[in-house]
């Protein structure tokens, strides 16, 4: 293609910039990287140790600074042969009408999800799985995650039972910087961000939602660190704002239902569809229900797996095309048909 340039996130600074820029490389492409402020020092660390192993001067360049001011130049740049964005859908808006002035294709945009974990395992003795994915969910990366599990829909006559399991693990998490041992769950990115995440738990409050666990800064962390306790809220409907929206932290919401038609409905009921999964041993139901979700990535019974080799991204609001596997180095070239007539 030629000169491709990604734009990444904070929450995942290793892993986003190498899903990003490997398949660019090797589709033999040259990158412009722009990483979210709170990350240069990090990025620029990882292209370090590229240029160290001998990739060529001006292949993997990065630029930090400002995404406000430097997102314009970069994708309304007509040098540019193809963009890569994650991060919010507000700015992947911006970042398709920056695209649109030149015609540059969009190689991959994951903008964020709502991941629906529906729960429809056989009996109580199945419920152990689950309530350790939900608590899970909370402590993975501090529930700064775009796949983080954060809707919980489940079978109304397993619903009390769940949410003791769900509680009882949320107290056994340990809060606190990653410094000390056994840590779980670390702080939030930034001050601003902490800010946003309290916000919707006070919104969750005032919808009418059951706060009932966390809400606050965790006991014995100290004054330092954006720090949130893992947050559970029960009795949730699909209108509230907390099940709707992507908060982007240790918060999630449970939901009972009385059919796994009702929870696959309200599972698709948003504007999102990163990911999503089933918790069940039944295998017809497991197939079924992951035909039916309307997602780019489903998991059976454990936390959302991803990997490399295979092909991820989202649909609706989530974005479009695909990062990983044979399909992202694909995307990062061009078909060409040439005819030849001879005589």
């Amino acid at each position: 293609m030629g000169v491709t340039v990604h734009i990444a996130p904070w929450n995942y600074p290793l892993d986003i910039f190498c899903r990003s820029v490997a398949p660019a490389l090797a589709a033999c492409n040259t990158c412009v990287v722009k990483p979210a402020e709170e990350i240069s020092l990090v990025t620029l660390a990882l292209t370090r140790l590229f240029q160290e192993e001998g990739i060529p001067a001006g292949v993997l360049n990065v630029i930090p600074g400002s995404g406000s001011l430097l997102g314009p130049v970069l994708t309304e740049d007509p040098r540019v042969r193809g963009i890569v964005f994650t991060g919010s859908v507000v700015t992947g808006r911006k970042v398709l009408q920056s695209a649109a002035r030149n015609i540059t294709p969009v190689v991959s945009m994951e903008l964020g999800g709502k991941a629906a974990s529906l729960v429809f395992v056989k009996d109580a003795a199945e419920l152990d799985g689950p309530a350790g994915g939900a608590a899970g969910a909370m402590a993975w990366n501090a529930g700064q995650s775009c796949g983080q599990r954060s809707r919980w829909y489940v079978r109304r006559d397993l619903y009390e039972l769940f949410i003791e399991k769900v509680i009882e693990r949320v107290r056994g998490l340990k809060v606190g910087p990653f410094t000390q041992p056994g840590v779980q769950l670390g702080p939030l990115v930034s001050k601003k961000h902490y800010d946003n995440v309290m916000n919707y738990i006070r919104i969750g409050i005032e919808e009418g939602a059951q706060l009932i666990a966390g809400g606050g800064r965790p006991e014995g962390v100290g004054e330092k660190g954006y720090f949130v306790a893992p947050t559970v809220f029960a009795d949730c409907n699909n209108r509230m704002r907390i099940v709707r929206e992507e908060i982007f932290g240790p918060v999630i919401t449970i939901i009972p239902v009385d059919s796994l038609d009702e929870a696959l409905a309200l599972a698709n009921d948003n504007m999102f569809g990163l990911s999503s999964e089933i918790w069940t041993s039944d295998l017809t139901i497991a197939h079924s229900v992951a035909s039916k979700l309307d997602v780019g990535h489903v998991t059976i019974n454990g936390s959302a797996a991803f990997g490399f080799e295979v092909p991820f991204g989202g649909v609706k609001q989530s974005g479009l095309g695909r990062e990983g596997g044979p399909e992202a180095i694909l995307a990062y070239t061009r078909l060409k048909n040439v005819w030849i007539n001879l005589k």
